[in-house]
């Protein structure tokens, strides 16, 4: 139900977006809605925690987050966008890793888009 995911999740778009700008603004509005999956994947999973903040927040997960980058990071308007879709539509539902330079040692590798290769659990 997109009005009560809108509610849920509303106090939260601000960290959010300037999460998936930090790790993935030069990327296509695709390869941003698969980082946003990633993150509400987790939050919808048991293993991790329950808010957006909390997951992006955990240790060693989101490197922009422990860096600095996501204090810098201006969401773009095409950011924004790939929030809005991803929220109404799950289009990326089993995804829960990414990163930058291969797939990781854990999960099994899904795809590479754009500069990240993604996987699931």
């Amino acid at each position: 139900n997109v009005e009560a995911n809108n509610q849920k999740y509303a106090a939260e778009m601000e960290i959010l977006a300037r999460c998936v700008e930090a790790e993935a603004g030069n990327q296509s509005i695709d390869v941003k809605r698969a980082v946003i999956a990633v993150i509400m994947n987790r939050v919808d999973d048991d293993a991790w925690p329950n808010t957006i903040s909390e997951v992006i927040e955990e240790p060693y997960e989101f490197a922009t987050y422990w860096n600095g980058a996501m204090d810098e990071a201006e969401p773009s308007v095409s950011t924004y966008e790939a929030i809005s879709l991803e929220m109404e539509t799950r289009f990326y539902p089993g995804l829960f890793y990414f990163d930058m330079n291969s797939y990781l040692p854990y999960g099994t590798p899904y795809a590479r888009m754009g500069d990240l290769y993604f996987s699931t659990k």
